[in-house]
């Protein structure tokens, strides 16, 4: 009896200390591969060995490691969402709960996650659809400010911190009269940084000219692209990467030559002219990937935070564009990671990187057959949880 009670001991101590293996489980890695009856040992936190069952034999665990048995389980590393207001807007019809617009249009000093909510009631519906993970951006403005990113595991955020200045959001002006005006104001603005004049928004875009955050260039066109590309080509340390641009296959070799990654907004919206083919959206995507460009995903547009929830359901549309579902997994993990710097530590399940990934079956690229059934953050299980479920129990008790 003593026997048993100190093995559960020490098993409970493990898990509060992110620290389990899961055995018999298919693991989607997220960087292309995907082993079918695999073991995922998580020590502390981080990952610590990812195993083919098959092909490489027996793997020994300490003995006070709880092992749970993932047969029918999938596993996929965390997804990633971009470029969104998640945690800074809860009601987009009550103004005092949009945190993302600051006033001015020139601000770059504003950091995304200073604002962040952690206590949203949106965040819980986007871990059980496996969204873990979101770079918190500002918005509007010439220069909106710096994005952040963040774990959406219910954790203020000084502890749901994964990284900041992660990409310096950047509206480019629409080809016109005001837009020379606007560019002169930008160009002073930087040029009075590289001078070293002292301020906090001198300092942030100082950042940015030495190359140690890039821009979030958010355009509408390919022409506008080259309009901004002319801007910037006194400044060859700043580094860009594009987001919106409704037909930028058009110069996908140009991009990838400048080596600029390509955010591509929500793919389910309308074509971008009258006259388009209605499956223009996917045929762009596949023109960009075909270039060779690192490209991710995000869900910007109308009731975004929420719909955020949806990504993997609307990156696995893309099947129908001739993506294999690992192609698509690249999209919305791996991809995201590189872009924003912190494919060191998530992104896919490699020996390393942080243990924060999920369960489930079926998968979450399709809406129809998916099901979670267990979510863990740096190592620890989160409760899935949120404000639908308690409203379901309080109104069956009544």
């Amino acid at each position: 009896m003593k026997t048993l009670i100190l093995s559960l001991f020490f098993s409970a101590s493990a898990l509060a200390q992110g620290s389990f293996a899961i055995k018999n489980a298919t693991l989607h890695l997220g960087n292309g591969k995907v082993i079918e009856q695999g073991l995922l040992h998580v020590h502390e936190g981080k990952i610590a060995a990812v195993v083919d069952a098959k092909s490489n034999g027996s793997y020994t665990l300490a003995p006070d490691i709880p092992v749970l048995d993932g047969q029918g389980w999938n596993v996929f590393p965390g997804l990633i969402l971009m470029n969104t207001i998640v945690g800074l807007t809860e009601i987009d019809a009550v103004r005092a709960t949009l945190d993302f617009d600051e006033v001015g249009r020139f601000t770059p000093e504003v950091e995304g996650h200073v604002a962040f909510n952690a206590a949203s009631s949106i965040l819980p519906t986007l871990r059980q659809n496996g969204v873990l993970f979101a770079e918190v951006s500002p918005r509007n403005g010439l220069i909106a400010g710096s994005s952040s990113v963040l774990r959406l595991d219910g954790k203020a955020w000084p502890q749901a911190l994964l990284a900041k200045n992660r990409g310096m959001h950047m509206h480019w002006p629409r080809i016109n009269r005001e837009s020379a005006e606007l560019k002169n104001d930008l160009l002073s603005l930087l040029e009075q940084a590289k001078a070293g004049r002292t301020g906090q928004q001198y300092q942030a875009l100082r950042r940015v000219i030495l190359g140690d955050e890039p821009i979030m260039l958010h355009i509408n066109s390919a022409s506008e692209w080259q309009d901004a590309m002319d801007f910037f080509r006194p400044w060859p340390s700043i580094k860009l990467i594009v987001l919106e641009c409704r037909d930028c296959e058009l110069i996908a070799k140009e991009l990838n030559s400048q080596n600029q990654p390509f955010i591509a907004s929500r793919i389910w919206e309308l074509p971008p002219f009258a006259h388009s083919d209605p499956s223009q959206r996917y045929a762009s995507i596949r023109a960009l990937d075909s270039a060779g460009l690192i490209l991710a995903l995000d869900y910007e547009g109308d009731m975004e935070a929420m719909g955020g929830r949806n990504l993997g359901f609307m990156a696995g549309t893309l099947q129908r564009a001739g993506f294999s579902p690992n192609e698509i997994l690249h999209l919305i993990t791996l991809n995201p990671a590189k872009i924003l710097g912190i494919d060191d530590q998530v992104g896919s399940l490699e020996i390393g990187k942080e243990a924060s990934f999920f369960a489930c079956q079926g998968s979450p690229l399709e809406a129809l057959h998916f099901k979670l059934l267990h979510l863990w953050s740096q190592g620890i299980e989160i409760p899935l949880e949120g404000r639908q479920e308690s409203l379901k129990h309080e109104f069956e008790s009544k």
